[in-house]
């Protein structure tokens, strides 16, 4: 059998391709198992949600929740949420405008299929920790370190259905927490 030169570049070629096509065909199918799973996530907040708003309705408001986290004296946790992801967006971010701005009402639900951290070009993952809201902050942390924003250098508050922006008078850059129900958590701030 006579091969040409062309012959046996496809022969040594073929190998690679293989590998190649298998690779993108794996990075679609995990593409797609990523997306069915934050579909799933995001209609399970948005029953969650619906579940507490209805909760809130029928009780005539927002009720004060167990947090593990030790308060001041008198001050109240209406929220706590473990294990939440915060993210810092690499570009500093602008606000304009007086008092506290909600991008969406309490009580209105947000669309599905989207998250905060979409609306921003790149980000940086800034840490792990529990995040409460209380009357008075919302803190943020873990046993060893704690950052607390008091509600009224709150300016900015968007929600999705999975993540919530805290923009704040003293800081350039939002905070993005990431795995919360930022629907409740938007209504509890408000």
């Amino acid at each position: 059998m006579d091969f040409s030169w062309l012959g046996w570049v496809l022969i040594a070629v073929s190998p690679f391709a293989a590998v190649k096509l298998a690779m993108m065909a794996f990075d679609l199918w995990t593409r797609s198992v990523q997306h069915e799973k934050e579909r799933l996530e995001d209609e399970s907040r948005e029953t969650e949600y619906g579940n507490w708003y209805e909760s809130v309705l029928a009780r005539g408001g927002i009720r004060p929740v167990f947090c593990p986290i030790p308060l001041s004296d008198g001050e109240l946790c209406y929220s706590f949420d473990n294990a939440v992801s915060l993210y810092l967006p690499s570009d500093p971010h602008e606000h304009h405008g007086d008092g506290v701005m909600f991008d969406t009402e309490p009580g209105q639900p947000v669309g599905g299929g989207w998250s905060i951290l979409d609306c921003f070009h790149r980000v940086r993952f800034a840490g792990r920790g529990r995040l409460c809201v209380t009357d008075k902050c919302i803190s943020f942390g873990d046993f060893g370190r704690r950052q607390e924003i008091s509600l009224d250098d709150v300016h900015t508050v968007a929600a999705s259905r999975s993540c919530l922006l805290i923009g704040t008078e003293e800081m350039d850059r939002p905070l993005l927490f990431q795995n919360v129900n930022g629907q409740r958590l938007r209504d509890v701030i408000h």
